[in-house]
């Protein structure tokens, strides 16, 4: 999963986006991954801190343009 949540410390919680090969560009998909991990660490009472980071040389450069418009224009066709 590119969007990983994982424990550093007693209450220090990671939310890493793992994408280098789009410099961290997140789709749909993967925006919806990294609410999921914001809410996984809203609703946990030992989260006090989040930190989030990117592997590679850049943190997340915003939407992945290749696959995020042809998403929301499928989804947009739906309604």
């Amino acid at each position: 999963m590119p969007i990983h949540y994982e424990r550093k410390d007693d209450h220090i919680f990671q939310i890493v986006i793992d994408r280098p090969q789009t410099k961290n560009a997140l789709d749909l998909h993967h925006f919806r991954d990294l609410a999921a991990a914001w809410r996984t660490f809203k609703n946990d009472d030992d989260a006090w801190v989040a930190i989030i980071t990117g592997v590679g040389r850049n943190f997340m450069v915003g939407a992945d343009l290749k696959t995020y418009i042809p998403q929301i224009t499928e989804l947009q066709q739906k309604i």
